[in-house]
């Protein structure tokens, strides 16, 4: 047998990604940075375990005689006062943000002097083979877990209000993204060990099944139950599938990107308005006064359209277009990835008998799903495109102009409707073969010696076309 599937090699490759990503994150000061145009900005930058700063007060000194200027450790013992603003440099939230993700780091270093072991040492020989592939698997799938809900976190709470000075100018830096990237490398790493798991199992079972067939009828081909174990003889999946398959991860990957990004229309930055950028679900204001509310409230930073910051103005911002934009991007984003779960166990081959059994209706829901995709985010761009710049809704619509979220979901649209091609021809082509399927068995049935068919079957079958 192979050492490795398929399956096994991408797992490694994705997870020499997640292991570089994961710990460059945790190490560098930039999951917080300020805007480099601001040049009295107080913060500079920030990870978690160094703040940066241009020249932040003492918290505590009401009348600032104290400033911090530099790159610090957080738990600096030496600096004099850093430990008195230590509560406010790591609140709650950053202490939770620091376990989980110290967590993360803790399982993808011990999953890599496993991932080592399974790459230059194990084999498919040894016992602990398969159970080696599955510590893998579940290290990894926790590392994602406990990084997720760290980077959540500081997504949730990093750049509020009350903490760091001016979050208005702050965003997240290269290392909160790869920080994003490095967990969700490990939750695929994690799902293609898995995998890699499922099929060497699947093989080595198959060969103590050959190997007891053989016995029993007292002789051992040890040359041919290797080389029936190694074709694995059944049905792979198409290329058409395959392909298909891929193009829709690459959309769902632009469509989740668009989903989640608030750069859908933004603002030339040489104009000055008020309006930043905006996406389906956040909206950035700097000195945004809504001229038809009564009390005098500016808007400020980035903020949820569902936040209460945005209560009094929700109207204003979510006309009901708008609405009918995220819907549609909704469905398409839930479609798009039901989908891509269906083909993955088609491509994997399990579970193995339903796979082989109803794939032909595999591959159906899969192409209605990927169509159903691309026909809703279709609809979302063309309807987002053709109220952008509406007089009644953001201020000044001369000055602002559609960004890079609003065009990758043009190019999840694209790239669904060409994988949707593919699985309509896949889906054709497997209803056709098991159609040929019945046809043949019904044809071998009939050459049997013995057989009889009853009166109504003679019917059927003349009426048919068989005789």
């Amino acid at each position: 047998m192979k050492r490795r599937s398929l399956s096994g090699n991408c797992g490694v490759g994705v997870f020499v990604i997640a292991l570089v990503t994961v710990l460059v994150a945790f190490a560098t000061p930039s999951w917080l940075v300020s805007d480099y145009r601001i040049t009295g900005a107080k913060l500079d930058r920030l990870g978690l375990w160094t703040h940066c700063f241009r020249s932040l007060p003492d918290v505590n000194d009401d009348y600032q005689r104290r400033f911090f200027v530099g790159c610090r450790w957080v738990y600096d013992p030496f600096t004099t006062g850093y430990d008195e603003i230590r509560g406010f440099l790591i609140p709650p939230f950053m202490v939770a943000t620091q376990f989980f993700y110290t967590l993360c780091a803790i399982g993808v270093i011990l999953a890599m002097v496993l991932v080592l072991l399974y790459f230059l040492c194990a084999g498919p020989d040894q016992k602990f083979f398969v159970k080696l592939i599955k510590a893998i698997s579940y290290l990894t799938l926790v590392a994602s877990v406990c990084g997720s809900i760290g980077v959540i976190v500081f997504a949730c709470f990093g750049n509020k209000d009350k903490w760091m000075p001016e979050h208005a100018n702050n965003w997240f830096g290269w290392s909160f993204i790869l920080a994003c990237i490095g967990v969700v490398a490990c939750g695929v790493a994690s799902s293609l060990f898995f995998t890699e798991a499922h099929v060497q199992a699947r093989k080595r079972r198959q060969l103590k099944e050959s190997q007891t067939h053989a016995w029993s009828v007292g002789r051992v081909p040890s040359a041919a139950m290797s080389s029936t174990v190694e074709k694995n003889e059944y049905p792979k999946a198409s290329n058409a599938l395959v392909i298909g398959a891929v193009l829709s991860y690459v959309a769902a990957v632009f469509l989740l990107m668009s989903f989640c990004s608030p750069y859908w229309i933004v603002s030339y930055p040489e104009s000055f308005s008020s309006f930043k950028n905006m996406g389906l679900w956040e909206y950035c204001f700097r000195d945004f006064t809504y001229p038809y509310y009564q009390f005098p409230k500016q808007f400020n930073g980035c903020h949820h359209i569902f936040s209460e910051e945005y209560y009094v103005i929700r109207e204003y911002l979510l006309p009901g277009w708008l609405m009918v934009v995220q819907g549609f991007v909704t469905i398409s984003f839930l479609f798009t990835f039901g989908s891509l779960i269906i083909m993955a166990c088609e491509i994997i081959r399990w579970p193995l008998k339903f796979v082989l059994r109803y794939e032909w209706l595999l591959s159906s829901i899969s192409f209605a799903g990927i169509a159903s995709s691309s026909f809703f985010m279709f609809l979302a761009v063309a309807v987002f495109g053709g109220n952008a710049y509406r007089r009644d809704w953001l201020m000044y619509p001369k000055f602002n102009v559609l960004s890079w979220s609003y065009e990758l979901a043009v190019v999840s649209f694209m790239i669904l409707g060409l994988a949707a091609l593919l699985l309509y021809k896949e889906s054709r082509k497997s209803y056709e073969m098991r159609r040929e399927a019945k046809n043949l068995v019904m044809q071998m049935q009939m050459h049997e010696p013995g057989y009889h068919p009853s009166h109504h079957t003679s019917r059927s079958l003349h009426s048919g076309g068989y005789i």
